[in-house]
């Protein structure tokens, strides 16, 4: 079987105007698993999914957003190439050789980069950012993607912010000459380009936007640890539970900037967790009669 490697212009407007579900681990998401399962199988419902997505569905998502090393592909090949749903992967998070997947994996793949931003090396960022902060003692850093959020403390310091940069430098030398946050402003033509990304879920949303899918609803994005995850067996790491709350100002920016670019492009999100704490997203249900026309 030949696969193949996607670049992101082999997936811009692949499912204009395609309903589509974007499924996170939140409990919240269990209150819409079986109409998303039967819609996925009518082929009514695009549906992304990210990282131990067979821990809550029987069935294998049409598209499957990795972007940290918990699930590098050497780690889960068996259950990817039992399932065969494309893998869209951060290459930060996965230093997997092409000669590698093409031995060893049986699925079409797409290696993104969430991190250097412009085709810089993470040195190159932070001296850019340090540079700015003792010149103007605040952390209103704009040169990425016009983003002064995302420098935010606690986030400089945090895992998901710059500090938290691979001290050898050997995603640098993965990096492509624009992120996939770059990719969704620039097809949006947004103010802004959304952060390094506090949760794959951010990622597997921009996906969405550039494939052209709409409405593209959201399921399971609770972005609130003490609530556990909707598959009650895997336990919240120790840390998790504050770090929503912790980056709240970030998560919230992120979404906004997310929101704006696929307003821009006449695209709705939609959460159906009505009873999240953010509310950036317009929260509602499923139109089954729309999906269903749509399909």
């Amino acid at each position: 079987m030949t696969i193949k490697k996607l670049k992101i212009e082999d997936i811009v407007e692949k499912h204009t105007a395609k309903p589509a579900v974007v499924c996170l681990h939140g409990p919240s998401l269990n209150s819409h698993k079986e109409t998303i399962a039967k819609l996925q199988a009518s082929g009514k419902l695009i549906r992304f999914s990210v990282n131990n997505w067979y821990h809550h569905f029987e069935t294998a998502p049409d598209y499957w957003v990795i972007s940290n090393s918990e699930y590098a592909i050497p780690k889960v090949l068996g259950i990817m190439n039992e399932f065969k749903a494309p893998i869209f992967y951060s290459k930060e998070g996965d230093n997997s050789t092409d000669e590698y997947i093409q031995q060893n994996l049986k699925c079409d793949y797409l290696p993104y980069d969430q991190r250097h931003f412009k085709g810089h090396d993470c040195i190159t960022i932070l001296k850019a950012f340090k540079k700015y902060h003792t010149e103007n003692n605040n952390f209103d850093f704009k040169d990425y993607g016009n983003n002064n959020i995302m420098w935010h403390p606690p986030r400089t310091g945090g895992p998901e912010g710059w500090a938290g940069f691979d001290p050898y430098m050997r995603c640098c030398d993965r990096r492509d000459a624009t992120t996939i946050q770059e990719e969704l402003q620039k097809l949006s033509a947004a103010e802004k380009h959304y952060s390094t990304g506090d949760t794959v879920a951010f990622h597997a949303i921009a996906f969405a936007i550039m494939m052209g899918c709409n409405p593209i609803y959201v399921t399971g994005l609770d972005l609130n640890y003490s609530h556990g995850y909707a598959n009650e067996k895997k336990e919240v790491p120790m840390g998790h539970y504050t770090m929503w709350q912790d980056n709240s100002e970030n998560l919230l920016s992120d979404m906004e900037i997310l929101n704006e670019s696929a307003k821009l492009r006449q695209i709705r999100i939609i959460n159906l967790n009505k009873e999240s704490w953010h509310d950036v997203f317009a929260k509602g249900d499923v139109d089954e009669e729309l999906v269903c026309n749509t399909g």
